[in-house]
């Protein structure tokens, strides 16, 4: 059983050992787990992606239905909390595109209405 430093009393002397093995260079089996890591992030991103856009067109779909059915009102209302749910679901699913988005329409209406001050 091994034991950390921490663990040890503070009134023993403790002894560092070295390493007599030093690696410089990654193994192949460390460089395919590195490999296999990163696909396994671009799948999940890719996942997590087609998530979101599966919900903002099934989204855009129901508000389209619901201005047609119920009118104008209730579909605004329906409008605001379709745009309320796709901003926190883009930042918790980690769709930072409609944030940047989001950004630069800010950035643009503050340079027009500045100027107009």
């Amino acid at each position: 059983m091994s034991s950390t430093n921490s663990e040890q009393p503070t009134d023993l002397p403790v002894k560092e050992s070295k390493s007599l093995v030093q690696v410089l260079e990654p193994s192949s089996t460390d460089i395919q787990v590195s490999q296999l890591q990163g696909r396994l992030e671009k799948a999940e991103d890719s996942k997590k992606e087609e998530r979101f856009l599966w919900f903002m067109f099934s989204g855009l779909l129901v508000d389209i239905l619901a201005f047609i059915a119920a009118g104008t009102t209730a579909g605004s209302l329906v409008f605001v909390i379709y745009v309320t749910m796709a901003v926190v679901l883009s930042r918790r699913w980690g769709f930072e595109d409609l944030w940047g988005t989001l950004y630069d329409v800010k950035k643009l209406f503050s340079k027009e209405t500045s100027g107009e001050d």
